[in-house]
């Protein structure tokens, strides 16, 4: 397993640095950075095919800049429209946070270790519940179909957390050269391999740069040395922008 429990003490420097809780940069990810940058999620509109907020704009003849929010880039109400393929929100799609990866590795090395934060509040991570229903026809009832295991050991689900402002998180120890592996993900954060889930926070041990995605937010922040965010907005595969601790993302 590449995907080890660890302390959560290992993240108790960043509620320190975090702005009040609230959609502003600062307080999704900490503070101190010489730069940063938002990286807007992708929209997936079959298997493998993802459109980008940009494309989505021109179609819908808006305009979108560094704080920017969806229903409005869209073109929508401000309650959206179940017509409309949306990005995700909570987690970073795997294709561009493996390019993300990259250009972390790059400047980090494809070895170092790094601590991923996982909120605790989905739902799958506690295992979940069956209901069934049978025609009465005189005969003995079904065995009940039995519910889905969860897959965090109790280990995990039992011990500590790492608590920050509203939200809380299982931490564990990867490295870069196996963030980006399905078994990282899919194993321990969608149970049955058939998902794929971001980590909510990602940090090497020299905390050099910081990778949050909210669960609540359809854009992934990063804070870390001015190099590494000029690689971020300059790459082709990531929709990204310079944005400020300051910066917020208006909803209505």
């Amino acid at each position: 397993m590449t995907f080890v429990p660890t302390d959560p003490v290992a993240g108790d420097w960043i509620g320190p640095r975090f702005a009040e809780f609230g959609p502003r940069v600062g307080a999704i990810v900490p503070q101190g950075f010489e730069a940063y940058a938002r990286i807007l999620h992708p929209v997936q509109l079959d298997t493998d095919a993802w459109e980008s907020w940009a494309d989505v704009a021109r179609r819908a003849g808006t305009t979108l800049d560094a704080t920017s929010v969806w229903w409005r880039v869209a073109g929508l109400g401000e309650y959206g429209d179940h017509t409309q393929a949306d990005p995700e929100e909570g987690s970073l799609p795997r294709h561009t946070f493996d390019v993300l990866r990259g250009l972390l590795a790059a400047g980090s090395g494809e070895d170092a270790e790094c601590v991923a934060a996982v909120w605790n509040g989905w739902g799958h991570l506690h295992g979940g519940a069956t209901m069934f229903a049978w025609l009465a026809d005189g005969g003995p009832a079904p065995e009940p179909p039995k519910p889905p295991p969860t897959p965090y050991p109790a280990e995990v689900l039992d011990g500590p957390v790492l608590e920050l402002p509203a939200r809380e998180y299982f931490t564990f120890t990867c490295t870069l050269a196996t963030a980006h592996e399905p078994s990282v993900y899919d194993q321990w954060a969608a149970g049955d391999g058939a998902g794929w889930q971001s980590p909510q926070l990602l940090w090497p041990l020299d905390r050099s740069w910081c990778v949050a995605t909210e669960v609540d937010f359809d854009s992934t922040l990063v804070g870390g040395p001015a190099r590494l965010i000029e690689a971020i907005v300059a790459h082709p595969g990531l929709e990204s922008f310079r944005v400020s601790p300051s910066d917020t993302f208006p909803y209505t």
